[in-house]
């Protein structure tokens, strides 16, 4: 548009790409000067590819009216959503006249932004800046034909005051997929001086970096994205980064052979080898068919493997086995029947297949010779079975009972013996007797009409031709002992066709439970502790209840702790074994309230004799608590030989710790509980000894006690004194000479 004169001239700033990071957002400033002779209105807006990138439901768009040779600026801001992927992405600026200038608008600017990557370094005023062309982005890579390197253009801009050396570096990408070529040794034009190895840029020089992208022929097709990082001898810190983004096309061609290993049989199959070579870059997921080029299908085709996963520039084989079929479609002779196939493959990815294989041949030939003369057995053959089956008809088999037994010899109680017989040539008229020999014994008439059609027994008793089988009968004999069984096969006028008895069977009556083991942890025991049980019962089967009772020496019951009911525990120390079937109880505690002779037993009732198995009783002795005078205070005080004055109260407190039939006694005022508080007032008549006495069960007495001294009350107040106990040699002269010392003991014996 240079050549031609356009009423609107357009100014936009930034020039050239604008960069920006994911989530921030750029602006774009853009002067309209209206340098037409009339009024006009004009749209300023940004295209639908701007829209695709920011994620906006409507594109930006601005109206704004000029009259001649007036100006203005709009500015658009440019968001950038937080999950743009790094690269380049265009999008076009459009100014617009259509009522004014329709002849020389729309305008159209082509732009791009530059989505950096996060990890670079913000870009200052005088930093270096590049761009690539061709750009690239996730929605629009760069094209990679097979043979043909992809050559990209780094421009680069040195915006800083010194000159500056540049190189190249492409990350995540193996080394022989790229080659970077800069300029040549030499000034290639004003302000550029360039290396082998490196491009070195005078202040505010530009130059350009050239990199050939050639993929290995045997990579995958597909989106591939490399990293490009621009390094600066005098800012190594700077981190400046782009993306290119690459699609490598699919190539979809295969190297297909079937070689022929057996292709002319007689007795055995046809055998191919399916030759498959990938000489694409896809991976190919191929399936196998084979078909009869006939109107009617002559073989079966199996392929060894059904299904194959090829890899690019991977090479596998196929097993294919033709089996002709039928048999009876063998020619007889001549040069044998030509069978042609077709072998077709399926992509299961649905991808292109252009090669196709060629039809292949199975010769199928003819019999040999001596097959004839088997053909000429079998006719043989089925003349004289014809006259044998004739032969049969006119005399028929008898009937018999064969094959009469018990399924096993031995039985454990609870479960019923089961029969097994055979009975052929039966007739519908005939009927069964089942009769049972034993601690139960019964007989039983069966209908064969009725046995065959039972509902209950029409999985154990079958008919096949004239022969009835009847598998698993069961039989009314469940109680424990030993049983016969006689079956009686009889016709219609209750005759006795056939009989046969079985062998002697046992029903094995289960083990009654049993208490092994049954012990306590000591013989005798201090007034306050558990007696702890240990005992195991065995054979749980037959096991309705079982409890612990503890008896006293003259057998009166004193307690019953239950353990077991209905298949379930009722103490948590006991617990089943169901391996061993076994009910364990282990440290078992028993609380027994009073001293004395005891006898703990555990008790079971069975199911089959519903009555009580006792086993051995443990006898225990339970000691009784010794007595203890625990404390005995005068006025809170233990002081043993006290002073007290007249009209004072005395507060005596006791607690005796000991069995209930323990005696206490306060003398000189009488029994008393083993715990307990007495208040007596002060006077002359107080005895001078006051002592707790304490009788055991077995006799013996603990004695502790008080030495008291009255003394006058001189000073009459009628305020009630709080008694204190006091010390004798505390109130009482003391003589010169040495007085006898009187020692009592708490606790000492009578």
């Amino acid at each position: 548009m240079s050549g031609t004169f356009s009423p609107l001239n357009v100014i936009i700033n930034p020039p050239g790409v604008q960069a920006g990071m994911p989530g921030e957002s750029v602006e774009l400033h853009v002067v309209v000067i209206n340098q037409g002779d009339r009024n006009a209105i004009i749209d300023i807006y940004l295209d639908e590819a701007f829209k695709l990138f920011t994620q906006l439901a409507i594109a930006p768009c601005e109206r704004v009216a000029l009259a001649p040779q007036q100006s203005i600026e709009v500015s658009f801001q440019v968001p950038i959503p937080i999950d743009t992927l790094p690269g380049t992405y265009d999008y076009a600026l459009i100014v617009d006249a259509p009522q004014h200038y329709p002849a020389d608008t729309p305008i159209q600017f082509a732009q791009q932004i530059k989505v950096l990557l996060k990890e670079q370094t913000s870009v200052r005023g005088y930093d270096p800046t590049f761009s690539l062309q061709p750009s690239s982005n996730p929605g629009q890579p760069l094209t990679f034909q097979s043979g043909n390197p992809l050559q990209i253009a780094l421009t680069l801009n040195n915006r800083s005051s010194r000159v500056d050396s540049f190189r190249v570096t492409c990350q995540d990408v193996e080394p022989e997929w790229f080659t970077i070529r800069y300029p040549a040794i030499g000034v290639a034009n004003a302000g550029l001086v360039s290396g082998g190895t490196r491009l070195e840029l005078n202040p505010a020089a530009v130059g350009q970096i050239w990199l050939e992208f050639h993929p290995p022929l045997d990579v995958l097709a597909g989106s591939y994205a490399f990293t490009l990082r621009l390094h600066s001898e005098n800012s190594p810190e700077l981190v400046m980064l782009d993306l290119v983004y690459i699609q490598i096309p699919p190539v979809y061609r295969l190297g297909l052979k079937l070689n022929s290993i057996l292709d002319r049989v007689r007795r055995s199959d046809g055998r191919y080898e399916l030759e498959l070579t990938n000489l694409g870059n896809t991976v190919r997921k191929l399936a196998f068919d084979a078909k009869t080029q006939a109107e009617e299908e002559l073989c079966t085709y199996t392929f060894s493997p059904d299904r194959v996963k090829l890899p690019p520039s991977k090479q596998t084989l196929v097993n294919l086995t033709v089996h002709p079929r039928p048999w009876w479609k063998q020619p007889l002779f001549g040069g044998g029947n030509f069978i042609n196939f077709q072998v077709d493959l399926e992509d299961s990815d649905r991808s292109p297949l252009t090669e196709v294989l060629p039809p292949q041949t199975l010769v199928w030939q003819a019999r040999p010779w001596w097959q004839f003369l088997l053909l000429l057995l079998f006719l043989l053959g089925l003349i004289g079975g014809i006259g044998f089956i004739g032969w049969m008809l006119l005399n028929p088999k008898p009937l018999t009972l064969e094959k009469f037994a018990p399924e096993g010899r031995k039985i454990s109680e609870g479960d019923r013996v089961l029969l097994n017989w055979e009975i052929h040539n039966f007739q519908r008229s005939v009927n069964l007797k089942l009769i049972t020999k034993g601690p139960v014994p019964s007989e039983r008439e069966l209908k064969i009409a009725e046995l065959v059609g039972d509902r209950d027994n029409r999985a154990l008793c079958s008919q096949q031709d004239r022969v009835i089988s009847c598998q698993n009968f069961k039989t009314e004999a469940k109680e424990p002992g030993k049983y016969t069984f006689e079956l009686k096969v009889l016709d219609r006028d209750s005759k006795v066709v056939a009989t046969q008895t079985t062998e002697e069977v046992e029903i094995v009556a289960k083990p009654e439970p049993e208490v092994k083991d049954f012990k306590s942890d000591k013989s005798t025991y201090n007034s306050g502790e558990k007696v702890l049980l240990d005992f195991a019962v065995q054979y749980l089967e037959k096991l309705t209840a079982s409890e612990i009772v503890t008896k006293a020496k003259d057998g009166k019951i004193e307690n019953r702790n239950p353990i077991y009911s209905d298949g379930l525990t009722k103490n948590t120390y006991c617990k089943v074994e169901a391996q061993k079937m076994q009910l364990v109880c282990r440290s078992l505690p028993i609380d027994l309230a009073q001293a004395g002779t005891y006898q703990i037993e555990v008790t079971t009732v069975s199911k089959s004799k519903k009555q009580t198995l006792t086993p051995p009783p443990v006898t225990i002795e339970l000691l009784p608590k010794k007595a203890k005078i625990v404390s005995f205070t005068l006025n809170k005080s233990i002081t043993k030989a006290v002073v007290v004055r007249e009209g004072e109260t005395l507060t005596m407190s006791w607690h005796v710790d000991g069995e209930n039939n323990i005696q206490v006694e306060l003398n000189p005022f009488g029994t008393v509980e083993k715990s307990g508080t007495k208040q007596i007032p002060v006077n002359s008549a107080l005895p001078s000894q006051i002592s707790l006495i304490v009788t055991d069960t077995d006799g013996k007495k603990f004695k502790d006690g008080f030495s008291i001294k009255v003394e006058a009350n001189s000073t009459p107040n009628n305020t009630p004194s709080v008694p204190v106990a006091r010390p004798i040699s505390s109130v009482l002269p003391v003589p010169n000479r040495q007085q006898p010392k009187t020692k009592i003991s708490k606790n000492s014996s009578i």
